[in-house]
């Protein structure tokens, strides 16, 4: 592909993934953000002055602080510092760290994450058009809610992709170095650590394999070791531990405690947290996955699945996931506990789907439904649903659009003061024209010149 045509993806992705930058104060965003104001402002993580703005939160010792995993929070500080240096100054509510952390933690890994998929979409010679199919699955799953906010997901997510790119090149020790940098990004990424030390030590037959690749992941290691150690006291207690929510003896397992099968179907099939319902594309890719190794015996799949680094790992998180009190998530569109595993998987349909034939309007029904599902919660509700919905399409999605109740952060809204229901309109016809114009970008850009 031509830098030219890049260049043009990039701006059309850019320009829709910032259309919406998340301004609203949520406990797992307000957490991060306060963490960032103090340390810029005060020189400290504590913000006991401003603890009850967010249930999401660490007690230690009367102090309270962000019990979230520190890269994110890392990230931003220096930019907010350097706009505070500029003469930057604001009333308190933060803001400008939450659009820093929507940038830095949503948008740029959003878009590097939607590159690695257009390289994948591309490398194998077929006639189905590898901007749609790089595009249209990210889009059309919950993935892209959380592309403009200062979650931590995507951020995780892109360097557990990278990590598996480099492990299945043999890069061993940078797949380490970036599954360590997902790991100071989401603490449930030691799952996978763990999982895939195992695997290299199977698959390789050699302990240097290993080395390769805990050496890589030994910088975020000794990392956490000492963020620990400062907050806690203790380089083996997590900031998690102290979470305020934790209050019997069983939760203060870091919320763990056993496998559940209402957790587990939660996370897979349902409408409340369902990754399938989600992120569509997964059972479009799995239709014919499952097909490919319906020939295969039962032992065969199973060996497939237990070799298969993104196999492995999907099982074993999820297992972990379905045993933690609050599997759900929270208020959340999505699971989003699972968002880094729907990247990890759907870049892994992105590269089979596009060295077969498949049916393209198949393809085409199953990723329109997700976008019509995703675009409806970003120009609603985002990602601002109670826990008790159990349905949130029909208990809170689909009423706000009927009400007209539309989500006052988009851009056009905050800088000129437009309807959010027109700032709405507009971004459902930006995104169509957009994708549109990359395809027949792409299409032109191939075709002969006479």
């Amino acid at each position: 592909m031509s830098k030219k045509f890049l260049v043009s993806f990039l701006l059309v992705n850019s320009i829709i993934c910032c259309y919406y930058l998340d301004t609203w104060e949520n406990g797992n965003t307000t957490s991060r953000m306060l963490a960032v104001m103090n340390v810029v402002n005060s020189g400290t993580f504590q913000f006991d002055n401003q603890q009850a703005r967010t249930f999401d939160k660490a007690c230690i010792r009367g102090h309270y602080y962000s019990e979230k995993a520190p890269l994110p929070m890392l990230m931003v500080i220096p930019f907010y510092k350097l706009i505070t240096c500029l003469g930057y100054q604001e009333n308190g509510e933060g803001k400008i760290i939450y659009i820093l952390g929507s940038v830095l933690c949503g948008v740029i890994p959003f878009l590097i994450i939607s590159l690695l998929f257009l390289k994948a979409a591309a490398k194998e010679p077929h006639s189905f058009s590898p901007v749609l199919l790089s595009m249209l699955p990210l889009y059309a799953s919950f993935i892209f809610i959380y592309s403009s906010t200062f979650y931590n997901h995507l951020l995780a997510a892109l360097f557990l992709l990278l990590s598996y790119i480099y492990l299945k090149k043999g890069s061993l020790f940078l797949a380490g170095l970036f599954i360590g940098l997902s790991f100071l990004s989401e603490y449930s990424v030691a799952v996978i650590i763990a999982v895939w030390g195992l695997q290299l030590c199977l698959k390789k037959k050699t302990v240097r394999a290993l080395l390769e690749f805990a050496a890589g992941a030994s910088p975020a290691i000794l990392f956490i070791l000492v963020y620990n150690y400062i907050f806690t006291g203790s380089p083996f207690l997590m900031l998690y531990k102290f979470h305020t929510s934790f209050v019997t003896e069983a939760e203060t397992l870091y919320g763990f405690s056993y496998p559940k099968l209402k957790a587990l179907w939660g996370l897979t099939f349902s409408l409340y947290r369902g990754l399938f319902f989600y992120a569509p594309f997964l059972l479009f890719y799995f239709f014919y996955l499952i097909n490919k190794w319906i020939k295969y015996s039962p032992k065969m799949i199973a060996k497939k699945i237990l070799q298969s680094y993104s196999g492995l790992a999907t099982l074993s998180l999820l297992i972990v996931l379905s045993s933690e009190t609050g599997w759900w998530g929270g208020w959340a569109y999505g699971p989003r506990y699972l968002l880094l595993i729907a990247v990890l998987l759907t870049y892994k349909g992105v590269i089979y789907l596009s060295s077969i034939q498949f049916s393209k309007i198949a393809f085409l029904g199953v990723t329109i439904f997700g976008l019509i599902c995703a675009l409806s919660a970003k120009i609603t509700v985002l990602y601002s649903i109670p826990t008790d919905r159990m349905n949130p399409f029909t208990e809170i999605i689909w009423p706000a659009i009927i009400h007209s109740d539309f989500n006052p952060n988009n851009l056009l809204t905050m800088l000129l003061g437009i309807a959010p229901v027109i700032g709405a309109a507009l971004f459902v016809l930006l995104f169509i024209l957009g994708v549109i114009f990359l395809q027949r970008t792409d299409v032109k850009q191939k075709q002969p010149e006479h």
